[in-house]
């Protein structure tokens, strides 16, 4: 009990003489992790919206100007298959996007001309086969009347490239901020060890443990490193409200935050990262400490 009340007066101590003294390092590792999560909450926005347009299930048959759609639906009945057919005037189009992008104005102002008709052809759960909505789609291309035809896998392998170039981005930026956050809390908890560096040695001297030396440090060093990511996701928060009230109100992207879990997720990965950037650094001064001590 004696040694976690020490390990906890001692940590506090310290955070709050690195609060005073060395506030920089805690708000640069803020600063990294906010970029960080703005980079992520838009690369997680635009997932999200590329997922809405691959749907498997749906065909989208557009139709030339001036060709009846009742003459279209005959066409695709005949066919045989397994779906339900709906028809979207000029006006149920352009309606269907302002649903799918709530508060996008400046489409709401679009004319209903410039919004082609289609019919939308849903296969049933059972029918959902990769293969048999593709030689659907190749079959109703053949149809005379028919402007192009979308179907989830066309518009999941034009989009996949633009999602897996922005999932190896995001991996590449996880790495550089795991070790520049790494190296921040390394130097600072390096910097107060080399301040007290007299004191650290009388504690060898009368044979303190290292973990017992080590232990008020490495709670410090969570504490610097939850009140960065409590500030780095404030404003996160604050930046994604901006831009979605503000700059995207009248857009039709809209820009999210990513789900609790994964800000879990990556305060799970910041402690790890603090807890052996500290232990290395605290156990590395003792070993040099102890060498020194023994010339």
């Amino acid at each position: 009990m004696d040694r976690l009340k020490y390990t906890l007066t001692k940590g506090f101590y310290l955070f709050f003489l690195n609060l005073r003294k060395n506030f920089v390092s805690i708000l640069t590792v803020a600063t990294l992790l906010f970029f960080y999560l703005a980079v992520f909450s838009v690369n997680f926005s635009a997932s999200k919206a590329i997922d809405k347009l691959t749907d498997i299930k749906t065909i989208r048959v557009f139709l030339e100007e001036g060709v009846s759609y009742k003459d279209i639906l005959k066409e695709l009945s005949e066919l045989q298959m397994p779906a339900s057919f709906r028809y979207f005037t000029k006006h149920a189009a352009k309606t269907r996007v302002l649903n799918l992008v709530p508060g996008a104005k400046n489409i709401e102002k679009l004319p209903v001309e410039l919004f082609p008709e289609f019919i939308e052809m849903k296969f049933a759960d059972y029918a959902s086969d990769e293969q048999l909505v593709m030689e659907t789609a190749i079959q109703i291309e053949q149809i005379g009347g028919v402007r192009t035809v979308e179907y989830g896998k066309s518009v999941g392998e034009k989009l996949g490239k633009i999602k897996r170039t922005s999932m190896l981005f995001i991996i590449f930026i996880s790495v550089i901020t795991g070790i520049s956050s790494a190296v921040i809390i390394f130097n600072t908890i390096s910097l107060s060890l080399y301040k007290q560096q007299r004191k650290l040695s009388i504690y060898k001297l009368v044979g303190a443990t290292g973990m017992f030396i080590a232990a008020p440090y490495l709670f410090a060093a969570l504490l610097e490193s939850t009140l960065a990511f409590l500030i780095a996701g404030a404003g996160n928060y604050l930046f994604v409200s901006g831009v979605t009230n503000y700059l995207l109100k009248n857009s039709y992207f809209m820009l999210f935050t990513p789900p609790a879990w994964l800000f879990a997720v990556f305060y799970f990965l910041l402690i790890i990262t603090t807890v052996f950037s500290a232990f290395y650094c605290v156990f590395s001064f003792l070993m040099r400490l102890k060498s020194v001590n023994e010339v």
